[in-house]
Formats: structure tokens, sequence, C-alpha cells
């Protein structure tokens, strides 16, 4: 490919050239013309908020896996190494085909007079073994003076609820942060992508040399996001949950009281598993770094852009190492001036395409404003309405979207609206997690019509045709 590059740029001159095969010949393809080392195995990477898993299974890819916590919605991603901006895309939702997700219940066991609350523990284990779904994995351990492995990752869930069943309190004291950091050790050695401790404690501790700095640190080290349950009979008692909380809220977890009577909501096993389950991948095309010169151990800063700032995670990356010939192409070199004369040509042509797209754009916009077709009229206290024009309009949650919609249940794509040459107008589905519906009736492709009803996820809108065109 090189000596085909330097033969087209050499005799054919640039005109000659594929055009953007220029750009991948310049950047990834020479690059690999050497096999460079891909990093193989999986890095746990931890942002307050987030937990996520890194893998780069070649070395023009990373697959970064991603899990929020409750409360944190991720709008948008962005990837650098340095100033290099690598393209990143959401290819789906966690968890993936194939994932487990490993949970282990650990129950406080210190004290005698916990009994109730022990019997307790054991009826919402079952009531989380009755939500869980094929990809859950469970064990069960329990915590006091020692620390017990009762049932190991993988165990059966009746054989998990039984075993939970015969739990006594009879532990002397509470060894509360010792014995979670061995929870977090038996987590860790689980082969399952998704992580978690489902801790049952009043917080109560009576470490001397452990802190919860100790068990934070070791849960993010490990990639192990912690889910406490709180249970108090007392007012007083439930200062101790400050502990429990700290430990989920900085793990990326979340954290459940139990009322003075011990009882957790009634939907809290569902919404405990689908906090567990909330994530997305992401695919990383790593050429863009080959083709500014970049090669051999870089960190590779991945920025997830949230309602609330950036939450940035720094991965580590192996690019395929360039060829002597590449080191050989110096600012002096003839071959080099060629080459990056006709990338500055095609960077001009890019970026000329590029703005004539937004112009062209804007233009379809205020058309749209000066003159619309119809209206996007949104059914909630906002009463705001967007107008539609001859151009396509796409909604979703990412800002790059014509019409953005904060809301959870919005996918960052979620659908778009186009005109027909017909002057009819659709809605398509842009493969959103929650769909797309018109008047309740589930659509991947729909026909528009005047007053007709969309539901997008949780957002509503009515679809108005401008009548006085």
């Amino acid at each position: 490919m090189l000596s085909q590059l330097l033969k087209s740029l050499l005799i054919g001159g640039p005109a000659r050239l594929p055009g953007r095969a220029l750009a991948g010949a310049v950047g990834l393809a020479l690059a690999m013309a050497l096999p460079g080392a891909a990093a193989g195995a999986d890095v746990r990477l931890a942002a307050d908020g987030v937990q996520a898993v890194a893998r780069q299974p070649d070395p023009a890819r990373l697959e970064l896996d991603y899990w929020p916590a409750p409360g944190v919605d991720v709008v948008a991603v962005r990837a650098l190494i340095g100033d290099v901006s690598m393209l990143a895309q959401e290819t789906g939702a966690l968890p993936a085909a194939g994932q487990a997700e490993a949970l282990l219940l650990l129950i406080d066991t210190s004290d005698p007079a916990r009994s109730r609350v022990v019997r307790r523990n054991a009826r919402h284990v079952r009531a989380i073994l009755d939500a869980a779904a094929a990809h859950h994995r469970f064990g069960l351990a329990r915590l006091d003076t020692e620390f017990e492995l009762v049932l190991p990752i993988g165990s059966e869930a009746d054989a998990v609820a039984a075993a939970a069943g015969r739990l006594k309190a009879k532990g002397a004291t509470t060894e509360l942060f010792r014995h979670t950091l061995a929870g977090i050790d038996v987590v860790a050695q689980s082969e399952a992508a998704r992580k978690a401790i489902v801790l049952f404690s009043d917080g109560l501790a009576e470490d001397t040399a452990y802190t919860i700095d100790d068990v934070v640190a070791a849960a993010r080290r490990e990639g192990v996001a912690i889910y406490a349950l709180g249970y108090s009979a007392s007012v007083a008692g439930t200062r101790a949950f400050q502990s429990l909380i700290r430990m989920s809220e900085e793990t990326g977890g979340m954290f459940i009281a139990a009322d003075r009577n011990l009882a957790l909501p009634a939907d809290f096993a569902a919404g405990l598993l689908a906090a567990v389950d909330r994530g997305a991948r992401v695919s990383i095309d790593l050429s863009a770094a080959a083709a500014a010169g970049l090669e051999g151990e870089q960190t590779l800063t991945v920025q997830l852009e949230t309602d609330d700032g950036a939450k940035q995670l720094a991965v580590p990356v192996v690019l395929p190492m360039l060829t002597p010939i590449d080191r050989a192409v110096a600012p002096s070199n003839l071959v080099y001036l060629i080459v990056a004369s006709v990338l500055l040509l095609l960077a001009l042509a890019a970026g000329g395409a590029l703005l004539l797209r937004r112009h062209r754009r804007r233009r379809a916009a205020a058309d749209a404003e000066a003159h619309p077709l119809a209206y996007i009229e949104f059914l909630d206290d906002s009463e705001r309405r967007h107008p539609v024009g001859r151009a396509a309009v796409r909604i979703g949650r990412s800002a790059k979207n014509d019409v953005r919609l904060n809301n959870s249940s919005i996918s960052a794509y979620h659908a778009e609206i186009q005109r027909r040459r017909d002057g009819t107008f659709i809605i398509t589905d842009l493969d959103s997690l929650n769909g797309v519906a018109i008047n309740d009736e589930d659509v991947d492709v729909g026909q528009l019509r005047n007053g007709d009803v969309v539901d997008l996820g949780e957002v509503r809108f009515r679809f108005a045709l401008d009548t006085e065109r």
C-alpha cells in the first residue's frame, strides 16, 4: 500500500488519488503495515457517578461499556488523544448479548438484637431473586466479627434464598468496612461484565484499621458498585446511614432506606436491578490517532457529557508502531510535502463542504421558521412549538439534534420527521430504546396526519399541519 501511495503521488499526481483513501493510506493503513500490539485485557475505570470497562479488540478500535449511577444521564460521548479527536458512537444498551452481571448479597449478622432485621433481609433477598433476569448471577455472604462467603457467585436462586433464610444474627462486633472489602475481592474475581455488592446493613461499624475511603478506593479500582439497603428501627439509628449513602454514591451505586417497620418500597427490587443494568456500549474509532502520527502506548481521554458536567475517564490504548519509512517522512522530504499539501487541500475541501452543508441547514431552518408547513406542538407545561419545513427534523437527547429533548426516556437520536415528495410527512424510529407511537400504536415508520398524537418514550406531542398555507 505504501508503494502504491508513493507511485500515485510521484507519477500520477494528487489528482489520481482516490479521495478519502489518501487519508487512510497516510494514516491507519500505513501505520498498520507493521503489526502493533493491541491491549487485549479489560481495563476497569471509574469517575464520580460512572463505572466503565474498556477493551481494545484491535489496534484501530476501542470498546467502552459504561454504567452511569442513577440520576446521571449521559447525553454525548467525546474521545481524544491529546488534541486529536476520535469518532465515538453509541452502539447499544447494556447488558449486551452474552454478558453477565454479578451481584454479591452481603448481609450484616453482627448483633443478636437484629434477628428480626436479618429475617426481613431474607425476605428482601427473595424479592430481588424473583425480579432478576437470566443474566444476573448471585452469591451470598455475611459479615459480623468474621466474613463468610455462604454461596459463590452463580449459585441457584432457590439455594441463595434458602441460605439467606437460615442466617442468624450472632456476631459480637461489626467490622463493616473490612468485610465489605472482602466482599469486593469476591465480586472482583467473577468473570461478569458488571459487578456489584448489595449490602444489607444499618451502617454501624466498629472498624479501627479500615475506613470508608478504603472501601470506596477498592470498589472503584475493581469496578464494583455498591447498592446499600439501610435498616434501622429508630430515627437516631438512621444517622449511621451516612456511611452507606457515601459508599453507594461514590461507587456509582444507590442507597434505599427501609422504613421504621423495616419495609422497603414495593418496587425496590425492580428499581435496584434496573439501576444495575443501566448502561451503554460505545465504539471508538482510533484511526485518526494513527493518521496524526501517534504510535505505541497512549492515553485516550473519554468524556461522558452529562447534564451536570463531563465525567472523564483516562483509558490506556496501544496504537500500531509506525514503519521506518513513516518515520523517515520528515517535513524536508518531498513526499511529505506533497502528502501534506494534498491533505490540506482535502481538508479545505471538506471544510468548505461542511460550511456549505451548515449554510444549507441554516437556510432550511430559517425557511421552516418563516414558512412552516407543519408544527410539533409539545403537550406539556412548556406548550412550545417547533416548525417543520421541507428539511428533515431529527429529535433526540443529543445536542446535535434539531429538536433536543432532555428526558431520560429519549435516546440520543430517537426519531426523524421527513416530508416526502408527494407532500405527506412520515416519522421514522432511529432504533430508539423506548420506541415511537402514533395515536398509541407503535411504529417503525409511520405517516403523520394533522392532529396525530405522537409518543417518544415519556414525551408526547401533536403533529399539526399549517392549514393557512
